[in-house]
């Protein structure tokens, strides 16, 4: 048996009432909760507010895992991903002050639904923005595993572009609702890529719409994530 570390995120901000809730879930707290930053002047609730969250994070002993949320634009042009991938990380550091962001480098997660595909451009432009942003922010992504036009682009930034991502988080839900911490390795097949890439998988978004978060495990052979995630 092979069982990661558990992890929720979330569109609604956190509170105690949820965080008692993934207790209940995992019988223990997770150890991240992922929240979205798009830019430090957007104001609804699916982004993180420093005020309403992250003292309640901290005295729960619960990382933060930065989402970028502009699912509309990953298929556009480099440009517009190097805008949002400055507005990003300036979002991140106006929020948590940058002596909170990790030396080791925080990783930064692009929201790629299924159905907006990513362009391999866009990426290259996103990644660029914010690693020239901040010398300790690095890019990852999060995608459907069925999404190869995704990680085809993905491919064609790492090879054409030389554009490093530092890791995936892989969404394959048993369905929605509330599903116990799953073994990793009997049900592999839900968190491979259907396009082979060698970029690690750090992540498996196993279920969605439980209590209002999505339940995530961690590869139980990439522990050192935590190290990458910001304490609030």
């Amino acid at each position: 048996m092979a069982t990661g570390l558990p992890g929720v995120d979330s569109c609604s901000r956190v509170t105690s009432t949820m965080i008692t809730n993934a207790y209940n879930q995992f019988g223990r707290n997770p150890a991240f909760w992922g929240r979205y930053f798009t830019d430090y002047t957007t104001g609804s609730d699916c982004e993180y507010s420093a005020s309403a969250e992250s003292s309640l994070l901290r005295n729960a002993g619960i990382k933060v895992l930065p989402i970028a949320r502009q699912t509309a634009n990953v298929g556009g042009t480099e440009q517009q991903g190097y805008s949002d991938g400055v507005k990003n990380v300036n979002d991140l550091i106006l929020t948590f002050g940058s002596s909170k962001i990790p030396s080791a480098g925080a990783y930064f997660f692009l929201d790629v639904e299924y159905g907006t595909p990513l362009s391999a451009e866009y990426y290259f432009g996103w990644a660029r923005g914010i690693m020239s942003t901040s010398d300790y922010v690095t890019p990852c992504i999060y995608a459907s595993r069925s999404d190869t036009a995704t990680f085809k682009a993905l491919e064609k930034a790492l090879n054409d572009y030389g554009m490093g991502c530092n890791g995936l988080w892989i969404a394959g839900w048993f369905g929605s609702g509330c599903y116990s911490l799953p073994d990793w390795d009997t049900y592999s097949s839900m968190h491979t890529p259907s396009y082979s890439i060698s970029t690690p998988v750090l992540l498996w978004q196993f279920a969605a719409y439980c209590n209002n978060m999505d339940l995530d495990e961690i590869n139980p052979n990439q522990s050192s994530l935590l190290n990458h995630l910001i304490t609030p």
